[in-house]
């Protein structure tokens, strides 16, 4: 789980792409939809917030505001991420 705290100005399509999927699992996890990854380090900054759901809506919306492609549906189709082959 990735969850940078640089300014998303500083990401390239990919960085950004990979930042806002890792905050919105972040987001799943602090609600309770998965299993996996609940006691991950990076999710502590949030957990320690009067409100992590919150506070991680304030990290995706930063994200958003930010730098956040007019285009990133038809980046995301243009330039699908490989993934790797299952072995």
């Amino acid at each position: 789980m990735r969850l940078w705290s640089i300014h998303p100005k500083y990401l390239d399509r990919q960085g950004l792409l990979a930042v806002w999927r890792e905050g919105l699992l972040a987001q799943k996890v602090l609600q309770g939809r998965t299993k996996g990854y609940r006691n991950h380090p990076q999710l502590q900054r949030f957990r320690e917030q009067n409100d992590p759901l919150a506070a991680i809506g304030a990290y995706l919306s930063g994200i958003h505001k930010n730098r956040w492609p007019e285009d990133i549906a038809s980046m995301a189709i243009k330039y699908p991420l490989k993934k790797q082959p299952r072995r």
